[in-house]
């Protein structure tokens, strides 16, 4: 196997680059996780509960659908997308968006985030903390700040946006 980039020139923002390119994305998800993440790391959090992670990640999918509808033929993950899509034609409030959200998209996306060609990367940008009896959350690194702070937030969100059009 040739190795990549971001093995080459390990970096963050090389980690953070072969995450977008090249990790796990069947449904999207990666894409409004990596873009929530960029946001409360210039808000400079370091813990974000579930029901905040919700929040944002909701409002990421259902405005990248006005413009890209099509996301995922896999069955878990239609659902979630209807979902958003009721959100959009005010069938349902962002209440209800951000509860189903918080319940039912984190699966899988939360623990996979980190994975290129399936080895984690050394250097990760949050710790899932998803677990606890409150509904947990995840905790930023110190590598998701230092990122932000050498490359801001807004030229690499239209990155992540770049790819997720694709």
């Amino acid at each position: 196997m040739s190795e990549r980039f971001y093995e080459i020139a390990p970096s963050l923002i090389n980690y953070w680059r072969g995450v977008i390119l090249f990790g796990l994305n069947t449904a999207s998800y990666k894409f409004a996780l990596g873009k929530s993440l960029l946001e409360f790391a210039s808000l400079e959090k370091e813990f974000i509960n579930m029901a905040e992670l919700a929040d944002r990640f909701s409002y990421h999918i259902a405005e990248h659908i006005k413009q890209s509808p099509k996301q995922s033929t896999r069955k878990g993950t239609v659902k979630f997308f209807d979902i958003c899509e009721k959100f959009n034609s005010g069938e349902i409030s962002k209440e209800e968006l951000v509860e189903f959200t918080r319940k039912n998209a984190f699966n899988d996306v939360i623990k996979r985030f980190h994975i290129i060609n399936g080895k984690e990367i050394p250097k990760q940008f949050y710790i899932d903390e998803s677990k606890g009896s409150d509904g947990g959350g995840i905790r930023l690194t110190d590598h998701i700040h230092e990122l932000t702070s050498s490359v801001p937030s807004e030229s690499l969100s239209p990155e992540v946006e770049a790819r997720w059009r694709l």
